[in-house]
């Protein structure tokens, strides 16, 4: 792209799963060109535009953190009853959000998200969401990239899916 083509290196963006990939290939490949994993560029446009966060501070909860969470939400998902119940609705939450696909329990949701603000923190699995969320309602910028070049595309999540997509100018 670069020789052949005579493409601006800013131009061009790489995206890999491991951050140990995404080392090498930009010792490779030189700084000028944007190599990263899609989580770190979904971070890097949350935190440009913290507006696209929804309330959230970009800080990861730690593992303690979010079992505090989930015995703090307690009272106000009474039909999720127990810890290990909370846990494996907040692992679905997540899941459905990766995959684009509808949630259905608002009150769960709608819990986790209270809390999270209030507390000033985020989930790591909601980043790329967050920022697809971000791109597709123009709180963040699109199309900053005009090829877009994935290691193991189809390993992707619908959510990684529409990042890619959103990011690239087509």
């Amino acid at each position: 792209l670069l020789q052949s083509n005579g493409v601006a290196p800013e131009k061009i963006f790489v995206g890999t799963f491991t951050r140990a990939i995404a080392t090498e290939l930009r010792e490779a490949l030189g700084d000028e060109i944007s190599v990263s994993t899609l989580h770190s560029h979904a971070f890097q446009l949350l935190r440009q535009n913290p507006g696209a966060c929804q309330g959230m501070r970009l800080r990861f909860l730690l593992a303690y953190e979010e079992a505090t969470m989930l015995y703090d939400i307690a009272g106000s998902v009474p039909m999720v009853a127990t810890h290990n119940d909370r846990k494996r609705e907040l692992l679905r939450l997540q899941s459905h959000r990766s995959q684009r696909q509808e949630y259905d329990d608002a009150a769960f949701a709608g819990a986790v998200r209270a809390w999270l603000q209030r507390h000033g923190g985020m989930l790591v699995g909601e980043v790329v969401y967050l920022a697809t969320v971000g791109l597709e309602s123009n709180d963040i910028d699109g199309g900053a990239f005009d090829h877009v070049v994935v290691d193991e595309y189809q390993d992707l999540t619908a959510a990684e899916q529409e990042l890619v997509e959103l990011i690239w100018s087509r």
